[in-house]
């Protein structure tokens, strides 16, 4: 709304200017993460801007404690390992007989961790999600297996951002460097190629498949300086 966020400067009574909540930004406001990237993380602690946010932060970090007995598959370090609100929504798709697919996409290290989660889940075993009989096989099918955690998006050559893109299927998980920080020394030391799909066919083996935990090129994407189109692609079908 136009006032300080430093609460030197504000009236001891005003509550927190309004976060906004929509993908069109007013005009003349910036993201705070496009400009100030590196501090990002750190947006809510003190001496940070958003300082006067840290009790919307804290409310968020409660709703995701895990309130029940220890169970490694579905939480971390005493937090929901996935938003339940993703579990709900599984849930009620099957529970509405709907035709879907999951696919996981991530830039880190966690896709074990997180075909882990929803295995958990698929076996009935998360205490806030308990399956119903009539929807059971349906959550079952959701069940991904340890090799469905090993796909990875490669460009054929990493220092072009429209380079040919290619779904890989590996023999193990890639390490923590991925296909590595250089964009233009060859990948060494990879996992062995177990299936390769090319972009044409990426979006048939999407609808072919109930679940699926793919890693993206993290170092890519930070090579070619956070460039939209060197994200996460996202393939769509015409109907």
């Amino acid at each position: 709304d136009g006032s300080p966020l430093d609460v030197s400067k504000r009236r001891s009574d005003a509550e927190a200017p309004p976060l906004l909540d929509d993908f069109k930004l007013p005009i003349g406001c910036h993201r705070f993460f496009e400009v100030y990237r590196q501090r990002a993380s750190r947006f809510t602690e003190t001496g940070s801007p958003g300082e006067i946010y840290r009790p919307v932060f804290e409310k968020c970090l409660s709703a995701l404690q895990w309130r029940h007995a220890p169970k490694a598959a579905l939480e971390a370090e005493g937090y929901h390992r996935f938003l339940p609100a993703f579990f709900y929504t599984l849930r009620e798709l099957a529970r509405q007989g709907r035709d879907f697919a999951v696919v996981i996409r991530t830039f880190g290290v966690d896709l074990p961790n997180v075909a882990s989660a929803l295995a958990a889940f698929a076996d009935g075993l998360h205490p806030d999600f308990p399956i119903e009989e009539d929807i059971r096989n349906r959550i079952k099918g959701l069940r991904p297996s340890d090799a469905d955690a090993h796909w990875a998006l490669r460009r054929a050559d990493r220092s072009d951002v429209h380079s040919t893109i290619q779904l890989c299927h590996y023999e193990h998980d890639l390490n923590d460097e991925g296909f590595g920080s250089s964009l233009s020394k060859a990948e060494v030391g990879l996992p062995a190629i177990l299936q390769e799909v090319d972009e044409a066919s990426i979006t048939q083996l999407f609808t072919n498949r109930s679940v699926l935990c793919i890693r993206d090129d993290f170092y890519f994407w930070k090579g070619h300086a956070h460039r939209p189109e060197a994200g996460k692609p996202l393939w769509l079908t015409v109907n």
